[in-house]
C-alpha cells in the first residue's frame, strides 16, 4: 500500500511473479522489484527483492535465467535470488526504444537529445557489456528482437541485424508500416493501421 505497482512479469518457469513497485525514499523516487513465490498454495510469499538505483523502471522481462529491467537511465540484470548481476548505463543519452526478445541480448535505441533522430542503436549482453553499437541518423519507427536477430523499422525501410548489428536482410518501400514484430526464425510482420504483411528474408 506504500508503493505503486508499475509492471509485473511471471517467470518463464511459472514459479515466481516479479512486480515492479515505485515509491519514495528521502524524497527521491526509487524502483524496487519484489519477487513472490507462486509454488505454494494460498497467499504468495515474498521470495526476494532488490532495488534499481538511479532510474525509474518502465518494463521488466526475462532473458535466460535472469530478470531484466529497463529504466530511464540504465538496463539491469538480476538473478532470481534478487542479486543484481549486471547493469548498463546510458551515459547521459535518452532512451527512445528497447527490445528484450533477443536470444542472449537486449537492444536499446538511445538518442543524444530528447527529440530528434540522432542517436545510437546498442545491443547489450547478459553480463551488461555492450556487444555492438551503430550510429543512427534517421527516424526509427519501431524495433523488435527475437532469436538471433533485431528488426529496425525506419520511415522507408526495414533492416534486420544480428546481435553484432551487421545487416542480415533489408526491405525498401515500407512507408505504409508503423510497427514491426520480429519472429525467432528471422521473418518479420510489418504492421499498419489496416493490415499486416509478412517479410521473409
Amino acid at each position: 500500500s506504500r508503493r505503486f505497482v508499475t509492471d509485473a512479469y511471471v517467470t518463464d518457469d511459472n514459479t515466481r511473479l516479479a512486480a515492479v513497485t515505485l515509491g519514495q525514499e528521502d524524497s527521491v523516487f526509487v524502483s524496487n522489484v519484489v519477487m513472490y513465490d507462486l509454488t505454494k498454495p494460498g497467499e504468495a510469499e515474498v521470495a526476494a527483492d532488490y532495488s534499481v538505483t538511479d532510474g525509474l523502471v518502465a518494463v521488466i522481462g526475462q532473458q535466460g535465467d535472469r530478470l531484466v529491467t529497463v529504466s530511464d537511465t540504465c538496463l539491469t540484470y538480476a538473478e532470481m535470488d534478487g542479486k543484481v548481476s549486471a547493469s548498463y548505463t546510458y551515459s547521459g543519452l535518452y532512451l527512445r526504444g528497447y527490445a528484450l526478445g533477443g536470444d542472449g541480448f537486449a537492444a536499446l535505441l538511445l538518442n543524444r537529445y530528447e527529440s530528434g533522430s540522432v542517436g545510437r542503436l546498442v545491443t547489450v549482453g547478459l553480463d551488461g557489456t555492450e556487444l555492438a553499437s551503430l550510429d543512427v541518423n534517421r527516424e526509427v519507427l519501431d524495433i523488435s528482437a527475437a532469436g538471433r536477430y533485431l528488426a529496425v523499422l525506419y520511415t522507408d525501410s526495414l533492416v534486420l541485424y544480428n546481435q553484432d548489428l551487421q545487416v542480415y536482410a533489408s526491405l525498401n518501400g515500407t512507408d505504409f508500416a508503423t510497427g514491426v514484430l520480429l519472429r525467432a526464425d528471422g521473418s518479420a510482420l510489418l504492421l499498419s493501421a489496416e493490415n499486416a504483411g509478412l517479410f521473409l528474408p
